[in-house]
């Protein structure tokens, strides 16, 4: 199409003779991107599945595991539950599945705010609760873990 002057692209060029050398162009250039990213849009999806799904069961997103960052704790052993803590502290979430996205939030019940995690967490003196969950693309949901941490 030439949306320049033909901007709803009403008259497909595809089949043009004067146009044939550019669409070759063009299509090896997408044949060569294919290649590059190792594009998987010619697999039939139902093969993709299989690939994904080992024995047909789709795998789960591992839990998130909270790691303090503080005196008591030099941010290297998971706390599942909490604990308390000297401050300052700050709290790190992990997933165990590679390429997750982690969930966070500091409120309670089913109306809370959730927020992307994006690095450690500062805890404010006092008792903080910590929820998170993740998720991979293609995975289910992980469970919801729940830490509460005492920073004194």
């Amino acid at each position: 199409y030439d949306t320049q002057t033909d901007p709803w692209e009403i008259t497909n060029l595809a089949g043009d003779p004067d146009l044939q050398d550019e669409r070759k162009r063009l299509s090896a250039a997408l044949d060569t991107w294919i290649s590059e990213v190792n594009d998987l849009g010619s697999v039939p999806e139902d093969v993709m599945v299989r690939r994904m799904y080992p024995d047909g069961v789709q795998p789960q997103t591992a839990v998130p595991l909270f790691i303090p960052i503080c005196e008591d704790s030099p941010g290297v052993d998971p706390s599942p539950e909490g604990g308390t803590f000297k401050g300052p502290c700050a709290v790190q979430i992990h997933c165990a599945t590679q390429g997750a996205s982690i969930a966070y939030t500091l409120d309670e019940g089913d109306g809370a705010r959730w927020l992307l995690y994006t690095g450690p967490l500062k805890l404010e003196n006092g008792t903080t609760s910590v929820r998170a969950r993740a998720i991979r693309i293609g995975y289910k949901e992980s469970r919801e873990s729940v830490a509460t941490f005492a920073v004194q």
